[in-house]
């Protein structure tokens, strides 16, 4: 992958540094969506930010949104479109780019014509057969996150579009942990008792934050170690990100077969910082029935 990703990237940089080629037709994707089944599935925010394309069954390469790539060819040909993510947020010289195995792949007959443009925006949707647990939205009075009294009194709140126009990005509700030199630890978790499969599983989250956060599992034997630290952003730049955490990395591994699952995000107040503020959204854990 990282040689293939590398290749694409250097022809990638070559091209954009010349004139179009007169031979070529061109291909030109700005931006990808996704369509949801909000009752089921939820919003549809996403991240996808890479693209596989295949044409006539012929690898294209990888790309990065937007992107302009020449097609020596012309006249209607099959296209097919895999969306591509970045696994646990992380970028590593290629590695993580990760073909989302729950976003469905699109097929689609498009015509070139050579010399010009041909402007195409993929709508991509979740594949049939995939479930989706532990969701959390903040849409209900009642949620599924809650703190332990017996460790610390932070808890989560519901705050509104109504009272807060400028956070609120999803629906009407989010919520929100503050940290501060006061209330310098923050837990919250589920107590669901979610059943999962050992195999692909992940969990989707959007969250804004200026205090780093990370995000664990609790079995029905042990609480595990956090798994994945989300950055702080600076304050006055912050802005709402979508993750996407490998839960099966969390506990495929296990040598028992948990009975039940819960999860729970953490926080401490961060050096430097008197209160700290996360914002979280949307919250699914996804897997194949």
């Amino acid at each position: 992958m990282k040689k293939l990703y590398f290749f694409i990237v250097s022809i990638s940089l070559v091209l954009s540094a010349c004139k179009k080629d007169s031979t070529a037709s061109w291909l030109k994707i700005d931006s990808v969506n996704l369509t949801t089944n909000l009752v089921v599935e939820g919003e549809n925010s996403h991240a996808i930010n890479y693209v596989w394309i295949y044409m006539d069954n012929q690898s294209l390469g990888i790309f990065e949104v937007p992107c302009e790539i020449p097609i020596l060819a012309e006249g209607e040909h099959d296209f097919i479109f895999f969306a591509g993510i970045k696994k646990d947020g992380i970028f590593d010289q290629g590695h993580s780019i990760y073909r989302y195995p729950f976003y469905d792949k699109i097929d689609e007959k498009l015509t070139l014509v050579k010399e010009q443009t041909l402007n195409y925006t993929p709508n991509f949707k979740y594949k049939n057969g995939v479930s989706f647990v532990g969701k959390e939205d903040f849409e209900d009075t009642g949620i599924i996150l809650q703190n332990d009294p017996n460790e610390d009194t932070t808890q989560i709140h519901i705050i509104s579009k109504a009272n807060y126009p400028n956070i609120i990005k999803y629906g009407n509700n989010c919520g929100r942990l503050i940290v501060s030199n006061i209330d310098t630890i923050a837990q919250v978790f589920t107590d669901i008792g979610l059943s999962l499969p050992k195999g692909e599983i992940f969990m989707e989250i959007d969250y804004m934050n200026d205090n780093t956060f990370a995000q664990g599992s609790i079995t029905n034997v042990e609480i595990l170690d956090p798994y994945l630290l989300m950055a702080a952003q600076d304050k006055s730049t912050m802005k709402w990100k979508k993750m996407y955490i490998d839960i099966g990395a969390q506990t495929n591994y296990l040598s028992y077969a948990p009975s039940s699952y819960n999860y729970y995000f953490t926080a401490n107040i961060d050096d430097g910082n008197s209160v700290g503020t996360i914002y979280i959204d949307n919250i699914k854990i996804l897997y194949f029935e």
